[in-house]
This record gives structure tokens, sequence and C-alpha cells, in this order.
């Protein structure tokens, strides 16, 4: 029997579509470190019930808990729930996480769980678990749902017990570490926002009512430097960062500072800027790392509605088009970085000239930057209503209307969700028969004019993207005496030009050549870990591909030679 098993909820009824909450990995640490008896399980693949009874039945856990971080998630994370109690009643359920936070009493009340965790977690969970809750915990008993005070925010100062433990197989199976290190490879640095962005529910007000913070801390640099160092045999050295304060004027010296204390060129770093990033900073970054992902966020491709949200502080800093492009103007002097533009369709005060200027500009982008940008490197989401944002609390001060007002209608959103075949945060179809897709929409508009203009625009973007893979791919490839030649070239690691690798394979094959070249030497190459093929959906295709090929390989009909650059690993094709 062990004390508690940890859980992220599957998003959809198959399983597919999977993102583990990393933050269930330092809780799992900090229990552990304090004497509780912990396990950390995944529930992915289609066969995630299996798993579950599987874990529930070998561990005989005294508390479940189940992640609730993401909104898209609540409702697998009830189904997870529902299966405990229906076949596992003596398990005692937790969850907690933001959106789990927002709904606390609500959760408690209609008995999906015993209790759940307000804010941050590692103290209050380890007295709740020890029998001895004292503060950030929403309860029931004798059917009257209480809330203990909320007194625990993580401290600035860090501490031993807040890093992540050195072998992490102690806490989790293998399987489950390679696929998060691979998928994302997340690191924590930091906590908390000044921003008021009018659709995020991390935004100051939000973080001040769920965790109890105000501003913004970051952990200290050791803590960071030794969680990298815990996750690198499962992230092949590549790590995340998404925390970016924007009122900090010394925000970039931060990660320039852990950057100078790792060994040179060993790591390969994804930054999610929130705001533009300063030149200095990139050419440090591709100084110091191996390769990198330079995310930037546009929030909206208009720039006259950027600027009209940013001058009212309902986004954050305005930075102008001009000011955009010119920093993917300067990533193109350093190969080893590539970059990525997000924004947001449906935000308060878009118009029709809003909507074909951000189109407009997101064709410029696509076309006169796809050499630093993966080729979907221009994303756009469309507006959804977080709860505790903003415009959740005051949607009539956006001039918007709110759709979805509490954990009922969530709930009912994300069990459409769960049983459909779209996305797992919008919906490929739009029927005023179900939940609306985005839950928020302008009071004077027609509630489905963001679905239809975001179905065209991501149309676009997709036709110009499977082109341009395909072109890459092609290019790519050369026939010369008798052989395939592959020349990959890629800027960061993060791309997925590791899946050429088993195209080329197979096009050999299928020609009935004897040989095939794979030359990575102006590239950067991280190909999936084999122990991540059972469960995961997503790479089940390369597991069937590279089995033929493989036969082909042992039998001696295909040799494969690879010329390898300095930031190449194999993963799965050595074997």
């Amino acid at each position: 029997m062990i004390d508690i098993l940890f859980l992220s909820p599957p998003r959809r009824h198959d399983g597919s579509n999977y993102l583990f909450n990393n933050a269930t990995l330092q809780l799992g640490s900090f229990l552990h470190q304090n004497g509780l008896d912990v396990r950390i399980e995944p529930l992915i693949g289609p066969a995630w019930r299996d798993q579950l009874e599987r874990a529930l039945s070998f561990w005989k856990p005294r508390w479940a808990a189940i992640s609730c971080k993401w909104w898209d998630t609540v409702y697998g994370a009830t189904e997870v729930a529902r299966y405990i109690r229906e076949n596992h009643p003596g398990v005692k359920l937790v969850s907690g996480g933001q959106t789990a936070t927002s709904f606390a009493e609500d959760l408690v009340a209609q008995d999906y769980f015993h209790a759940v965790i307000t804010g941050d977690a590692e103290v209050p969970l380890t007295h709740l678990v020890k029998g001895e809750p004292d503060c950030n915990v929403v309860l029931k008993a004798n059917g009257v749902v209480s809330r203990l005070p909320q007194k625990y925010v993580q401290p600035r100062t860090g501490g031993d017990k807040l890093q992540l433990i050195s072998d992490l197989t102690e806490i989790a199976p293998t399987e489950l570490l390679y696929q998060a290190g691979f998928t994302a490879p997340f690191v924590w640095t930091g906590k908390g926002c000044r921003s008021t962005c009018s659709y995020c529910s991390g935004s100051a007000f939000g973080h001040k009512k769920l965790f109890g913070r105000t501003g913004f801390q970051y952990r200290p640099v050791e803590d960071v430097i030794s969680d990298m160092q815990a996750l690198s045999p499962w992230t092949r050295n590549a790590v995340m960062f998404d925390f970016d304060p924007v009122t900090d004027p010394g925000r970039e010296d931060y990660y320039l500072e852990i950057a100078r204390q790792l060994p040179p060129k060993r790591y390969h770093a994804a930054f999610y800027c929130w705001t533009l990033p300063t030149k200095e900073f990139i050419a440090q970054v591709s100084e110091l790392f191996a390769s990198a992902i330079i995310s930037l966020d546009a929030q909206t491709y208009s720039e006259p509605l950027r600027l009209r949200l940013a001058t009212k502080k309902q986004i954050k800093p305005y930075a102008s088009d001009q000011e955009l492009l010119g920093i993917l103007d300067y990533l193109r002097n350093f190969p080893n970085i590539h970059g990525i533009v997000y924004g947001i369709l449906g935000l308060q005060g878009e118009t029709p000239y809003d909507v074909e200027r951000g189109e407009s500009l997101m064709a410029y982008i696509q076309d006169a930057y796809h050499d630093v940008l993966q080729p979907n490197g221009v994303h756009t989401t469309p507006l959804s209503v977080e709860p505790d944002s903003l415009m959740d609390r005051n949607p009539e001060k956006y001039g918007m209307t709110r759709l979805r007002h509490g954990l009922d209608d969530y709930l009912a959103f994300t069990k459409m969700q769960f049983y459909s075949s779209g996305q797992f945060t919008w919906s490929n179809q739009y029927s005023e028969e179900d939940p609306h897709p985005y839950g928020v929409h302008q009071s004077h508009e027609d509630p489905a004019r963001v679905f239809h203009d975001f179905k065209r625009i991501q149309g676009r973007i997709n036709d110009k993207s499977q082109r341009w893979d395909a072109e890459k791919a092609v290019r790519s490839l050369r026939l010369e005496e008798g052989r395939l030649i592959l020349n990959l070239q890629t800027r960061s690691i993060f791309q997925d030009d590791w899946r050429l690798i088993l195209w080329a394979a197979a096009e050999a094959l299928s020609r009935n050549l004897p040989e095939v070249v794979i030359n990575t030497q102006q590239a950067h190459v991280r190909v999936p870990p084999a122990q991540i093929f059972p469960f995961d959906d997503q790479f089940g295709w390369a597991e069937s591909q590279w089995a033929q090929i493989r036969q082909a390989r042992d039998s001696g009909k295909l040799n494969i030679r690879y010329d390898l650059g300095s930031t190449t690993d194999l993963g799965f094709l050595v074997q």
C-alpha cells in the first residue's frame, strides 16, 4: 500500500491528445522527501482505464490525486474520479490545480472529490495525506462543505524540498518520464504575474484570488539547474521555459545566468516569450545553447487592435508589426534558432477590418519567414473564456457575452469534447444545439462568427504548411549511385524532421535500393525514445513503419548509414 497515487487525466475518451502535468513530478518529489510513499502513473492511449485499474490494484493507494490544472481536463478528471469511486471506494479522492481551485466548493459539494487543494499544494497536500489538514483545502464533513484558510504560498526562496528528486524512477515509470520528457520538457522557473490581460486566468487577479500570490517570483537558479539535471535523462537535454514577467527588466538576465552555469552548447531550449525579446538576448541564447526556439506572442495579429487593447492594459504591452517582423528578421542571423508566432482571434473590440488585417499579417509572416519558422510556425487560437479570468469575472466591461457560467457549463463542453474526434479545446463543427465552442463572444456579433473565421484561417495555414512540408521532404532527398541520400537541415532540435528518416528509408525500400544515407551534419535531430510507443497514439505510425524498415535492415536488404551531426540523438532508430 502507498500513501498517494498521482494521475493526470485523459482529455479524450480514447486517451489521445494526452498532456502530462509536470507539476505532479514536483509534488511527488516533495511528498516523497517528506516521508510519504508516492507513485505517479500515466493515463494515456486507448487502454487508459486498464492502466488505471492496474495501478490501483497494484499500488493500493490510500489517496488518489487527480490533476485538474487546465480547464479542458475537468470532465476527464471527474471521469477518473468516477471510476475510482465505483471500483475502489476505499480510496480517497483529491484534486488540485488552477481549474480545481476555481471550482473547489462545487467539486466537493457534488461529491466528485473528497477534497480539493486550493492554490499551491506542497505543504497542504502533505498535511492532508498525513491526516492533519490545516490550510488550502476544501473538505466535506457531515454533509457540510468547509474551506480551510488559504495560508500556504510557495516561498520565494525555494528550498531543497522544492526540487525534483535526483532519481525520478523512484516515483514514476520510465515510459511516462520518456513521454513527458520528449513531448513537453517543461522546467519550472517562476510563478506569478502583474499584467491584467482580460482573457488569462493567470493574470495578476487570478494569481491573487486563486493562489494568494502577488507579483511574481523566480526560483533560485541552483534549483532550476538541479531540476534540469534530474530531467535530462528523459528530455535528452531539451528544456522548455514558459515564464516571462513582462514588467521586470531583469528577466532576460535571469535566464542567461542559468545558461552560463550549464555546460556550453549541451542543452536545447524553448523560450515562450510573453513579450518581444531583445536582440542581445537572442544572440546570447544562440551562443550558449545548442539550439533554441524563440516563441513570439503577437497577442492579436491586428496591429490597430493590439494598440487599442494595450493602451487599456487589457493585454500585454504593445509592440508594433515592424518590431515583430524585425525580430523575425534578426533570427535569420542564427542557424541554431527558429521561431514560432502566436496570436488570438476574437478578442474584445475585434472588427471585420481587424480580422482582415490579422489574416493578411499571418499570410505574410508564413510566406516571408518560412526559412526561420517551422512549417506550421504561425499559430492562431480562438479566444476561449477561462475560469477566473477578468473576462470571466466581468464580461460586460469588455463588451462580451459569457456562455459558460460555472462548473456545470465547463463539464458540459468538456464532456462533449471528451467523446468527440475533434480538437480538445475547440470543435470542428458548430451547432446551436451544442455548448458554444469558446464560451464567449462579442455581444453585438453572431456567436458563430469567430468559429467560421478561425476555420477559414486555420485551413489556409494548414494547407500551406502541408505543402511546404512535402516540398521540404522532396528537396532533402537525392538519388545517387544506386542509393538514396537524405540531407536534413533544421534550426533546432524541437523540429520534427526525424520523421523524414523513416520516410527516406521507406522510399529506398519501395525503389529496391540497397542503401540509404542519412546526413544530419546540418541538423539538430531528436528522435523519440521507443519506450513511449506502446501507449502514446501520436507515435503509433512510427512504430509500425519502423518495424518493416528494421526487418529489412536486419535481414541485409537495406543498409542504413548515418553521417551524424554533433547534436543528433537517434533514439529508437539504432535498436
